[in-house]
């Protein structure tokens, strides 16, 4: 970490201001999408710093499903007409 950069390689940084503008985006990118959805065709994402330039790329590479009690322990209320 210097500044506002994080360094996963000693000469490669990586601005915590565009990894929290990509954050938002990938789970967006994992769910189901309609074919008219701008997700669904827009894969690469400019960085939220207009001086920065950069454009990072957000790819699907497999699917994988999830059910709620793989991800959490709390149950689900009895009345609640998603229980599993």
């Amino acid at each position: 970490m210097r500044g506002e950069n994080l360094f996963f390689e000693t000469d490669k940084p990586f601005s915590l201001y565009a990894l929290s503008a990509l954050l938002p985006l990938l789970p967006t990118k994992q769910r189901p999408l309609n074919e008219y959805d701008w997700m669904a065709t827009d894969h690469v994402i400019a960085c939220p710093d207009p001086h920065c330039g950069a454009r990072f790329r957000i790819s699907r590479i497999g699917k994988q499903v999830f059910t709620r009690s793989d991800t959490t322990i709390e149950p689900l209320p009895e009345n609640n007409p998603w229980k599993e």
